[in-house]
């Protein structure tokens, strides 16, 4: 008994670090679900909408009832691919973009256009299709032209005798829905010239009644690119942007006919600034013309040929026949307007006229002398005094 107590503190510790592993694990599968993880240094993975993630409630098509407002109209132009949105005010956009996420779940043609539009080669982000990052485009696409838009994605119900859809289609149209979320909030106007835009013929060959006798037997026509471009449709545009704000991308839906539209970016993004390349400066050829010789350009790049005697004027080539790299220090240059330059450069200054050298021969002056002080000659010695004989008149 005293060894196992001995063994509680360890086995304790052990405990609390399973449990602590098993919620980091748990907490990070539940995350990865519920946010799908987008690279923000690649704006087209930022748009990419996986057939796994856990997309927006507001995107997800939960009614199966089909609607037939994209066959039998009313339409506003005979080759609409579906009736007019109901909110089409400008000022009403998120309106519009709700009822849009509605029409593409019930209206399976309106669907499959969307598709065909983020099909399209102009449709790219950091040069990638859309439809290469998310192959389900390409599926959704293909199942329509394959089994036709009513066999593929409508069937009839046995309890009510309606059409709905199916829940495959209802698959593919939520993710239509969640790819249109993945941009920022659109607005309603009318925009420039269109890139392209898709549109349905032939409404007058279809029939609800028919639709709803013959479901597996009615062909109903898909949105087709049309060879027009349109101008200034006004729209229920989307804008793929930056951080710094430029736009990479424009797709729209008409709001009078829920046409499918691509945009045209009025500024491209700029390009990253490439510097061109540099060549070695040209080497002189072999032998020079006669009576010049090689020496560098003013700007220090290439190799050209002057006569001798004005050879002095200019930078020589070094032992390899180059040009050095001219000095961008304007001490090292001349007199030039901005401070530097060669110093053959006139400068900013005045033109002057330099004094002439005199042309005779210079003549040295005298060598200085040296200067003399005035002599002193030494004071006489003095004779000693002879003594004062007696009887001398002058003495005493």
């Amino acid at each position: 008994m005293g060894h196992s107590r001995a063994n509680w503190p360890l086995r304790i510790l052990v405990t609390t670090l399973v449990v602590l592993l098993l919620a980091g694990v748990a907490g990070y599968v539940t995350i990865n679900r519920a946010w799908p993880s987008f690279n923000l240094v690649s704006l087209s993975d930022a748009y990419v909408v996986k057939p796994s993630d856990v997309l927006p409630p507001d995107a997800v098509c939960k009614d199966s009832k089909a609607s037939l407002a994209n066959l039998n109209g009313p339409f506003k132009f005979d080759d609409a691919v579906s009736s007019e949105l109901a909110s089409h005010d400008a000022k009403k956009p998120a309106d519009a973009f709700i009822e849009l996420k509605k029409r593409i779940c019930d209206e399976v043609g309106t669907g499959v256009a969307h598709a065909e539009r983020f099909n399209a080669k102009e449709v790219t982000l950091d040069g990638k299709k859309f439809s290469d990052t998310m192959p389900w485009i390409g599926e959704f696409i293909a199942k329509a032209k394959d089994g036709g838009l009513v066999k593929a994605f409508w069937t009839k119900d046995l309890l009510t005798g309606q059409i709905v859809t199916t829940d495959e289609y209802r698959k593919y149209a939520s993710m239509i829905n969640a790819l249109l979320d993945k941009f920022p909030a659109p607005v309603i106007k009318a925009g420039d010239k269109s890139v392209a835009n898709w549109h349905v013929l032939g409404h007058q060959r279809i029939k609800v009644q028919d639709i709803v006798k013959n479901t597996d037997k009615v062909t109903v026509p898909m949105a087709v690119r049309n060879a027009d471009y349109q101008e200034n449709r006004t729209a229920l545009w989307f804008t793929a942007t930056d951080k710094a704000g430029n736009c990479h991308l424009i797709v729209g839906t008409d709001v009078w006919d829920k046409r499918p539209l691509i945009g045209k970016c009025k500024t491209p993004p700029p390009n990253p600034p490439t510097s061109p390349p540099t060549s070695p400066p040209s080497r002189p050829p072999t032998p020079p013309p006669p009576g010049k010789v090689p020496v560098c350009s003013p700007d220090g790049k290439h190799i050209i040929y002057v006569p001798k005697k004005d050879a002095h004027k200019y930078n020589k080539p070094d032992k390899n026949g180059l040009c050095p790299k001219p000095n961008d220090d304007p001490n090292q240059h001349g007199n030039a307007g901005n401070g530097g330059g060669r110093n053959q450069d006139p400068g900013p200054g005045p033109t002057t006229t330099p004094t002439a050298v005199p042309t005779a021969p210079r003549t040295n002056p005298p060598a200085p002398q040296p200067t003399t002080e005035p002599t002193h000659s030494a004071p006489p010695k003095e004779q000693p005094t002879a003594p004062i004989k007696t009887g001398d008149p002058g003495g005493f």
